[in-house]
């Protein structure tokens, strides 16, 4: 730390033990006692050197001891200059005058040499009214900065107008109609429900001016140490005892003593008060976070191109694609990608991976993981289709994410294409492809079609271990309707477009003609993994009949067509059929 203001010592008169020449800057004194023998302190000095002769010079200069090091030539203007101006001879006086040291604090308090860090400047007690470019003190800044790290007990709006009476400890909430601020009321929802609330700090009559304290430390009396307090039925009023139904219970202070309240007001009505009801959707205290609308995030849902994925895994080849976004919700479920025709014959696996960022490309690892089989991936339509993964994913709004799409396969020949949008149209990502060879690479001016599906935890698990059938979006009832036909051992898919994996799938069949009718109906429960068929079979001539059975959803007896479900997501439902002919009708429910 720089030493800057110099020592005095009174009636000080020592000497030179050595002639010293111009530009020397060290030098040694004869003796580093006072006149009273007291030994003189280590520092910085201001000395004058032959002070009763012509070579008079005044110079700066490091004691320690008898040693004089650093010196400073000080000319009668004030200009300092390094080393001895001058030459001195040995017994040379050297005494304490009074112009090195002026000279010393003019450029202290000029700035030309600044204050010693090492020894801090303060006033002798708490300095009074401060103003304008007065120095301020430690203490008077943070009671009145805002931001940054900041240490304070009470945040007060001063110049604030009331809007009624107010005594001083009122609870009061800003009315944004009139800029006013008034009493709350535990039974008037519009004094406390999203509005900004506060304490006054000062009495005042109505449409008086006000400080209002909006957070921190309030100090009171009467307060019981520990407890909560709650806006209270009194106008302005609060009370350790929450208000009952039909009032509102609103958080609005704790008591960290008796006589000192910190101030966390709510700011919306009691979240959990009553027993039946449908929170507000403005209540963000459980509509926010962690919750689901059903509603999309992010999305690029314009598809005119495509690109290839699974192709040979070589230079400039897209092996794999990844897209990026940027949620703005915590939680997604699943995605929407869009399938286009296939490139020869496909005989692999598609994965879909959600991955976060590192360094602007896919970090490797997945945060969540779909494996497509080749027989779900060749039952799908073209167009877009679901993928849903097994469990939510927790995203930090605001961070970077990857949709990452690869095959099991490295075939260019026969590898699978996913729809793009050839003029990009997202805004906060970007598609990248990726081979061993090339890395990460960008398509500038493309965007995967895709969706991402908002989560919510506020959703219900249901699934079978077995199956690992999880409906993840739980929506109003969804159903698809239609018939198929299906003819000695045909494998026929249906397309459902629900969006969520069905929870049963019905099935009829019923034939009348004059000398043979027939009729079947079941049920598969898809949680459950389970045939649940309630059917019989009639003919005329030899009049026979089946109950039902648990190995089909459609029988027909004697025409022995056994139809079963053989596939099943949240985009396809696949029949499957033994022998014989017939065509059915069927429901799917999710």
């Amino acid at each position: 730390m720089s030493v800057t203001l110099l020592k005095t010592i009174a009636d000080l008169q020592i000497s030179l033990v050595a002639a010293v020449s111009v530009g020397d800057t060290t030098a040694t004194l004869s003796t580093d006692e006072d006149s009273e023998g007291t030994t003189l302190p280590s520092g910085k000095y201001g000395f004058t050197v032959d002070g009763d002769t012509s070579a008079k010079e005044y110079i700066v200069c490091d004691l320690v001891g008898t040693a004089l090091t650093n010196i400073q030539s000080i000319t009668v203007q004030g200009v300092a200059s390094t080393g001895f101006s001058k030459y001195h001879r040995y017994g040379a006086t050297v005494t304490i005058t009074d112009w090195a040291v002026f000279s010393r604090i003019l450029n202290n308090l000029t700035g030309a040499t600044g204050f010693d860090s090492g020894a801090n400047l303060g006033y002798d007690g708490a300095p009074a009214g401060l103003t304008g470019n007065q120095f301020a003190t430690v203490n008077y800044v943070l009671s009145v900065v805002s931001g940054g790290a900041v240490s304070y007990e009470t945040q007060t709006l001063t110049n604030q107008t009331a809007g009624e009476n107010l005594t001083a400890g009122d609870a009061v909430y800003f009315k944004e109609s009139d800029q006013k601020w008034w009493k709350t009321d535990a039974d008037t929802t519009s004094t406390f429900y999203n509005v900004d609330l506060g304490i006054a700090g000062t009495t005042a009559s109505a449409n008086a001016s006000v400080s209002i304290v909006v957070d921190g430390i309030y100090t009171t009396s009467g307060l019981t140490a520990g407890s909560k307090y709650y806006l209270a039925t009194t106008p302005g009023a609060i009370t350790a005892t929450a208000p009952s139904a039909p009032s509102y219970s609103v958080l609005f202070g704790v008591a960290l003593s008796t006589t000192k309240l910190y101030i966390t007001p709510q700011n919306t009505k009691g979240a959990e008060q009553g027993s039946t009801g449908i929170p507000s959707s403005n209540n963000k205290f459980l509509t926010q976070d962690g919750t689901s609308d059903g509603l999309n995030d992010q999305t690029q849902t314009t598809q005119d191109a495509s690109t290839a994925v699974g192709t040979a895994d070589a230079t400039t080849l897209r092996n794999k694609v990844a897209q990026s976004f940027i949620p703005t919700e915590n939680l997604i479920d699943g995605v929407i990608l869009n399938k286009q025709a296939n490139t020869g014959t496909f005989t692999g696996t598609v994965t879909i991976t959600i991955q976060a960022d590192t360094a602007g490309a896919p970090s490797g690892v997945a945060l969540a993981t779909k494996t497509i089989t080749n027989a779900f991936w060749l039952a799908y339509s073209t167009g877009a289709f679901y993928v849903y993964f097994t469990s939510q994913i927790a995203l930090t709004p605001g961070n970077t994410y990857w949709i990452v799409v690869q095959t099991s396969t490295a075939d260019t020949a026969n590898c699978i294409n996913i729809g793009t949008n050839s003029a990009g149209g997202y805004a906060n990502g970007t598609l990248r492809y990726n081979n061993t060879t090339d890395g990460w690479v960008t398509v500038t001016g493309v965007d995967l079609y895709f969706v991402t599906l908002q989560g919510g935890a506020g959703k219900i698990p249901v699934g079978n271990a077995t199956t690992a059938l999880i409906p993840p979006r739980m929506r109003s009832l969804l159903y698809k309707v239609g018939s198929v036909a299906l003819n000695n051992g045909a494998v026929t898919t249906v397309s459902h477009g629900l969006g969520k994996v069905p929870t049963m799938v019905r099935a009829w069949y019923a034939l009348g003609e004059p000398s043979n009718g027939a009729y079947s109906m079941g049920v598969y429960d898809v949680l459950n993994n389970a045939y649940v068929e309630n059917g019989f079979y009639y003919n005329e001539g030899t009049s026979g009949s089946n109950g039902p059975t648990t190995n089909s959803v459609v029988q027909l007896g004697a025409r022995a067509l056994g139809v079963t479900i053989s596939q099943i997501d949240e985009n396809i439902v696949t029949f499957s059929a033994g022998t014989g002919t017939s065509t059915i009708a069927y429901e799917i429910t999710a």
